[in-house]
């Protein structure tokens, strides 16, 4: 350690600058040399470098802009999970590995009080310390304080100087000797020291701590809601729940309404999308408790209908609660004046009715919807809300792939797109489309695009995985779904690459797959049933169908999990409990490969007409074994010719393919 060079030494206190101390002062430290040597490295992480560091949002810019980004937060309609934030972090890290590795090193990263970081820190410095290569860069993270401060002719000075971080007892007991009006007389001072600093950062952090504790609470409520307005337009979650909360204290519904709204809003956003809907329902039921006003209604109706039908429970009982949430939240906006509030609030209420219809299986009624939105917003200027105009038509492009309409639904995506290029979802669903159209080369590039469109996502690398799976090309396919994986571990992808890795003869990589993907998820169906074929492979029959049967009894539907038992049962000599088995696989799907072996079961049942049509249907699909499928309907051709009660004779030939 003593000949690594240190990159950076910074400290991770979140009271110091809030979410991405600690990110934010390595960016701080490496991003201006990063511009010089390696601008298109910057460029390709802007995103991520921004929301750790806004100091440096006038440096490096923003070249992925969405309108998400950039729609006024009072109107932002669109709120990210709180995955946005991990997959900043992971460009972060990526970003941080890729410097380090063009540098001399080893390089050392010092990160200290890890303990008090936030967690966008932590969750970043636990992707960066697995993620990050040792030959480059080692991270030495320090859980305790820097250490208690000493000579001071006035300790309770320090303390405040210190952002009240210091776990020295003697600075502590002196600070809180003081009287009030001192203690605020030295938050005043440290809150103007830091606001002249200019440091965007500090307004997020240590700027609200001191003013919160100063003498003037309008000043801290301003401080307050700058902070939450960058929490909430970067989807930093736990950032927004904590100021959102900090808020609250300082506000009432008696005498600041419009600021109540405000906290209420915030802090209804952070928990609804955490998924803590039920913390959120009771801040709403609160809120409308002590206040009758209009707006304040009408906004907790649409939001409790769009959540309570996105993420709670979609019984039939909270769908219908959600639709009565939806119809009061029409009823009001049909009362609002404004005549550019108006529209908006009725469009946001036909747009969370369309939801709920669309989750109970009425696609006609939630298209009304959508169309008598955006007719209510045509009234506007076409600058008005760009982003729910967006919204509304990508949510119109998903309910026309419900229905079917894919070359609508196409035409859609790419009309949203046209507005708002950079959106990584959009340029998902539209590949999707392609690739169900067949259209391999577009859903390629769509879903290339969407990897390179905003922090790094494993959805578009999962889904151009499936299209190499579908194109034969299991080596790319095991590459995308190793970065996928990367980024967020998943029964699926570990499913599709063990297959991948399986088809390309490898099972040892396959089998380590299918385990790592069962420690996700015991009961995966299909997971078991690959893990079945391998024990096949193995030449361990006990341990296969233990696995097949095992499949199915968490997924009676499973085809192949039947068509494999039905060959293994023909291994037995058991037909007629192979046919049982291979009729049901067929039932399930009707798989040439499956029909091939029902005709040899068949034909060795005697059921030769029977085997016939199997082997006639296989041979539609241009089987590999064409050769010896035709030898097996002409040797059953022929059996017919035969007196019916000759005994039958068995034909030499391979047993059916798993």
């Amino acid at each position: 350690m003593t000949d690594d060079i240190v990159l950076a030494d910074v400290d991770a206190h979140a009271r110091l600058r809030g979410p991405f101390t600690a990110a934010g002062a390595l960016m701080r430290a490496i991003v201006p040399d990063a511009l010089t040597h390696h601008p298109e490295l910057v460029r390709r992480y802007d995103i991520e470098i921004v929301t750790a560091a806004p100091d440096l949002a006038g440096l490096v810019g923003c070249h992925r802009r969405t309108l998400t980004a950039d729609e006024p937060v009072e109107s932002r309609i669109r709120q990210y999970p709180a995955e946005r934030t991990l997959s900043i972090c992971h460009g972060l890290a990526e970003f941080v590995g890729e410097y380090a590795a063009g540098l001399r090193g080893p390089l050392s990263l010092i990160i200290r009080r890890a303990a008090h970081a936030d967690r966008t820190d932590a969750d970043w410095l636990a992707i960066l310390s697995r993620r990050a290569d040792p030959r480059h860069l080692r991270i030495v993270v320090h859980d305790g304080d820097t250490g208690a401060e000493s000579g001071s002719a006035d300790l309770a000075v320090r303390y405040v100087e210190g952002d009240c971080t210091s776990t020295d007892p003697r600075q502590r007991a002196a600070y809180e000797a003081l009287p009030v009006a001192d203690r605020e007389r030295l938050h005043d001072q440290r809150a103007k020291e830091l606001t002249a600093r200019g440091d965007e950062s500090l307004r997020l952090g240590a700027i609200p701590f001191h003013l919160e504790r100063g003498s003037d609470p309008g000043a801290a409520r301003e401080a307050l809601e700058h902070a939450m307005a960058h929490c909430r337009r970067h989807d930093l979650l736990h950032g927004l729940l904590d100021l959102a909360q900090r808020y609250r204290k300082l506000v009432d519904w008696a005498t600041m309404p419009e600021k109540c709204l405000l906290a209420t809003r915030n802090l209804t956003a952070a928990l609804a999308m955490l998924g803590r809907i039920d913390e959120a329902d009771d801040v709403w039921e609160g809120a409308c408790a002590e206040s009758s006003m209009p707006r304040l209604h009408s906004l907790t109706a649409t939001s409790r209908a769009v959540y309570h039908s996105r993420y709670s429970n979609r019984s039939v009982r909270n769908l219908r609660a959600a639709k009565a949430w939806g119809n009061l939240a029409v009823v009001l906006a049909g009362q609002n004046p404004d005549p550019r509030q108006g529209p908006f609030d009725r469009a946001c209420a036909d747009n969370a009715l369309a939801l709920v219809d669309m989750h109970l299986g009425d696609d006609d009624a939630a298209m009304r919807r959508i169309d008598a939105a955006l007719e209510y917003l045509g009234a506007l200027t076409p600058r008005d809300y760009p982003l729910l105009r967006s919204v509304l038509r990508s949510n119109r492009a998903q309910l026309l792939a419900r229905m079917g309409k894919l070359t609508e639904a196409v035409a859609e995506y790419t009309a949203v797109l046209a507005d708002d290029p950079h959106h990584m979802h959009y340029l998902v669903d539209r590949g999707t489309l392609y690739r169900r159209l067949g259209r391999h080369d577009e859903a390629m590039a769509d879903y290339t695009a969407a990897g390179r469109a905003g922090p790094p996502s494993p959805e578009p690398y999962y889904n151009r995985a499936l299209v190499r799976l579908d194109l034969g090309d299991n080596a790319g396919a095991i590459e995308d779904l190793g970065y996928a994986i990367e980024l967020r571990p998943s029964p699926d992808a570990y499913l599709n690459r063990a297959a991948a890795s399986f088809e390309l003869g490898d099972h040892v990589a396959a089998a380590a797959d299918v385990e790592s993907g069962l420690s996700l998820d015991p009961d995966h169906a299909h997971l078991l049933c690959l893990r079945g074929l391998l024990a096949l492979s193995a030449d361990d029959p006990a341990a296969a169908r233990r696995d097949f049967e095992e499949a199915l009894r968490r997924d009676e539907t499973l085809a192949a999990a039947w068509a494999n038992l039905g060959v293994l049962a023909f291994e037995r000599g058991d037909v007629d409990e192979s046919l049982r088995h291979l009729d049901r696989a067929l039932s399930i799907e009707d798989d040439p490969e499956v029909r091939g072996n029902r005709g040899f079961a068949r034909q060795h049942a005697g059921l030769f007409t029977e085997a016939i049509e199997d082997y006639t249907v296989a041979l539609e699909g241009d089987p590999e074994d064409r050769a010896e499928l035709l030898r097996r309907r002409a040797y059953c051709r022929e059996r017919l010719g035969h007196d019916a009660g000759a005994a039958r004779s068995r034909v030499a030939g391979d047993a059916p393919a798993g």
